[in-house]
């Protein structure tokens, strides 16, 4: 799973769930981009997260939820 954030604030806000649910950034997920600026930001995760983390994600604006293919 994979999720791109269109703007640094909505990065800031999937950070903050990620962290408060006590997920490690080099771990659990990774962060990449934006080089340049202009583009958007990447969590990518290494196992899957909880489905109560899923919901509260999707509700943040200019965010969006891409399903790996198997």
């Amino acid at each position: 799973m994979q999720i791109v954030c269109t703007t640094t604030r909505a990065a800031a806000a999937v950070l903050s769930i990620l962290l408060g649910a006590h997920l490690r950034p080099g771990y659990e997920f990774r962060v990449t981009g934006p080089m340049p600026p202009s583009t958007p930001v990447y969590f990518s995760f290494s196992a899957p997260i909880a489905a109560y983390l899923v919901e509260q994600l999707q509700a943040i604006p200019d965010t969006t939820i891409v399903e790996s293919a198997a």
